[in-house]
Parts: structure tokens; C-alpha cells; sequence
């Protein structure tokens, strides 16, 4: 794992290096951010809630280059959480980015990006898909290359193919290690100059390792999709457009049983395997306003878990901001998430509401402050969470620079 990073790290560097001998646009952005946060529940359980203060302190740097044919960019941050109580769950988030893209000719252009980032299941699992996991250490990383073709001024297609792996420590006994494939082809037709219209075909595969237990193992264990979703763009003025979508996937589960002995003497190895299928959907609608924007978001999808199984879930989102005064902005979000077992059929709704203020003390220095409240509720855990703190952020925009 650590040659795999080690060598996109040395492919970003010298593609960024290459570029750099060719003179053109190029800058650099360092980033710091130190939030102070009181959490109610900072493990997300019902019962025995633990609350604590928390400190983050995240340094982070920016660097990009571009031609009129060429891009790199490259984007890194390290994230201190000290907790002041419980010491025991202090961690550091690592997270590194790349990307480059080319385009051989006016019609044809390739790109190609990857990543790495160590987290913890729990906040990242919340935060982005609206699932709660047990709290471990993991290494996330992988990439993806595409390419796109312009066939005509309204006519184009894009093809993309990647893999994403996903690692732990402690080889926890409810999760194992997981790989992802996944291959997308989109297509897009301008109708007219507010109209146009598109095609998404995808399929991934997600795999396991095997998972052992005291008395059998789960091996062979894999979960492909596959999808269809036309959509629909339209802008009905300059400051309002939305786009439709809807689609069909189907989904294949499978998954063996090795009992070890002497249980396979009472009971026999089985595999097991099921199909479904479902509707995909999505719907956007964004209003902007010279000082600011609301946007609406729905969606349903598949998503494969870190436990090995294929759920269904919608979504509901809705955001906004606001600039009071040419410092003084408000924002917001309201994200509400239902996830259904495809096999199991269990429920989880996920509740988040965000609202928060941001000052611009100086030109590279802002202060906001923010109140997150989320209620979780499923099979096995009904429990809510109030999060408050203040974000001192300091930004040096192109601090080095040069053409």
C-alpha cells in the first residue's frame, strides 16, 4: 500500500515538475484551520453518552498549474483531534489528492486522478454517507483515468474506469477489507442553448476479504451493480436551472459460508446468492441571488457498506447562503438520509441540520461559528447529537505565484 502512494505521490511531483519548466499559470495556497467544538455524544450512542471538547488544528496546501492544455493540481492537509477528556480517542486524519489532465487536441482530452486518506469509520461514515460504524482506524485510496470525446459543438462522451481500495487496522472482527471497480460512461446532448440532455451508464463491483468467525467464515463475498439514469438540464432563467434524472439498477449479491470443523459435521457450507433491482432517481433545483444561493437536492441510489451489504438510499438536501454584509455570511444545510437493507430490510434515518455564520476578519483570515445537530435512528439505535464550536481559518491566497 505504502509503494502504491508512494508512487502517485512521485508521479504528481514530477508531473507537476514537468510542468513547471514549461512557464505558464501556476500558484500555491496554504490553508489553516483551528476549530474548538463541544460534542454531546461523541460516539454516537444511545445509551452511556460521552460528551467532550475538542480541538482540531488542520494545515493544509494547495498547489496548481495550468496551460491552455494542461492541468495539475495536488491538495494535502493533516488533521489533528485532540480530545480533552477522553485522550484515548485522539487520532490524526491524513488526506492527499492529485489530479492531471490533458487534452491532445480542441475534441479529445484525457485525465487522471488518485488519492490517500487515513480516517476513522464513524465521522466519515456520518458525514458522508449517513451510516453509523463503529469507530476504526482505515487507509482509503486508489484512483481513476477517463478520457473525453466532443463528436460534434453538442455531441459529447466521457469514459472513466477506477479502483478504490479500502483497508483497517486491528483487523476488526465486523469489517474486512474491501476493493472497489467501477466503470462509467456518460454521455451528454445540448438541445438548446438552456436545454440538454444525458446518459449515464455505470457498473462497479465491490469485493471483501474473508471474514472469519469462531465457527465459519464468509468468503467469496462481491455486490455489482449496474445502472442506467437519462437526465435532464434545464435553465429557466440566468439565476434559477435544475436538472432531472430518472433510472433503473440491478444489483447482484453473493457471498459463500465455509463452517469450520467440527461444526461442518452438523452443519454444511452454503453460498448464497440474491438479485435485486429499484428505480434511481434524482432531482436539483438551484436559485441564485446576487447575494447569495438556495439549492434543493433528491436523490435515491445503491450504496455497497463497509459490512459487505447493498443498500438502498434516499436523500433529501437543502442548502443555502447568504452574505448579509460584504464580511458577514450565513449558511446552512438540512440533510436528511432513509437507507433499506436490500436483503435485510433494516431502516436507518439520518437527521443533520447545520447552520452557521462566518466573519471576514481580514483579507486571509475569517471566524465562523456553527451549531450541528444530527438525530439518528434504526433497528438497533435511536440517539441525537449537538455539536457547537468556532473555526478560525487563515488563508494565504496564491501565496507563491507565477506565470
Amino acid at each position: 500500500m505504502w509503494k502504491s502512494a508512494a508512487a502517485g505521490f512521485c508521479a504528481a511531483v514530477l508531473a507537476f515538475g514537468c510542468a513547471v519548466s514549461l512557464a505558464a499559470d501556476w500558484y500555491v495556497t496554504p490553508h489553516l484551520y483551528l476549530k474548538q467544538s463541544y460534542d454531546t455524544n461523541i460516539l454516537v450512542t444511545e445509551k452511556d453518552k460521552l460528551d467532550d471538547f475538542i480541538t482540531n488544528l488542520r494545515p493544509e496546501v494547495e498547489a496548481v498549474y495550468r496551460t491552455e492544455r494542461f492541468r495539475t493540481s495536488w491538495n494535502s492537509y493533516a488533521e489533528l483531534l485532540k480530545y480533552i477528556q477522553e485522550s484515548d480517542l485522539d487520532t490524526v486524519i491524513h488526506d492527499h489528492r492529485a489530479s492531471v489532465a490533458y487534452a491532445i487536441n480542441p475534441r479529445l482530452n484525457v485525465r487522471a486522478q488518485g488519492f490517500f486518506r487515513k480516517d476513522k469509520t464513524l465521522e466519515t461514515e456520518l458525514l458522508e454517507e449517513g451510516l453509523r460504524a463503529n469507530r476504526q482506524g482505515r487507509r482509503r485510496f486508489g484512483g481513476d483515468a477517463g478520457v473525453s470525446y466532443a463528436w460534434s459543438p453538442v455531441l459529447s462522451t466521457s469514459l472513466s474506469a477506477g479502483r478504490s481500495y479500502i483497508r483497517y487496522s486491528g483487523d476488526p472482527d465486523d469489517k474486512s477489507n474491501m476493493w472497489t471497480d467501477s466503470l462509467d460512461l456518460v454521455s451528454r446532448y445540448i438541445l438548446t442553448p438552456k436545454a440538454s440532455a444525458g446518459l449515464t451508464l455505470g457498473y462497479d463491483r465491490s469485493r471483501y476479504d474473508n471474514l472469519e468467525g469462531p465457527v465459519s467464515s464468509l468468503v467469496d463475498r462481491s455486490i455489482q451493480n449496474m445502472l442506467v439514469l437519462p437526465t435532464f438540464q434545464y435553465r429557466f432563467r440566468e439565476d434559477l436551472h435544475g436538472e432531472v434524472g430518472l433510472g433503473y439498477r440491478k444489483t447482484w449479491f453473493e457471498q459463500k459460508q465455509d463452517v469450520k470443523p467440527p461444526f461442518d459435521e452438523i452443519a454444511p457450507d452454503s453460498r448464497e446468492k440474491d438479485t435485486f433491482d429499484g428505480f434511481l432517481a434524482l432531482f436539483m433545483l438551484q436559485k441564485d441571488w446576487r447575494r447569495g444561493l438556495l439549492r434543493l437536492n433528491l436523490s435515491r441510489d445503491q450504496y455497497s457498506t463497509l459490512e459487505g451489504e447493498s443498500v438502498e438510499r434516499n436523500r433529501f438536501v437543502l442548502s443555502g447562503r447568504y452574505r448579509v454584509t460584504a464580511r458577514l455570511t450565513g449558511a446552512g444545510s438540512l440533510d436528511y438520509v432513509r437507507t433499506k437493507g436490500d436483503r435485510q430490510g433494516a431502516d436507518a434515518d439520518y437527521l443533520s441540520v447545520r447552520p452557521n455564520f462566518t466573519f471576514q476578519v481580514m483579507p486571509n483570515m475569517g471566524l465562523t461559528g456553527f451549531l450541528n445537530y444530527l438525530l439518528y435512528d434504526s433497528d438497533t439505535t435511536d440517539t441525537d447529537r449537538w455539536i457547537a464550536g468556532l473555526t478560525l481559518t487563515f488563508s494565504w491566497d496564491r501565496l507563491w505565484s507565477g506565470s
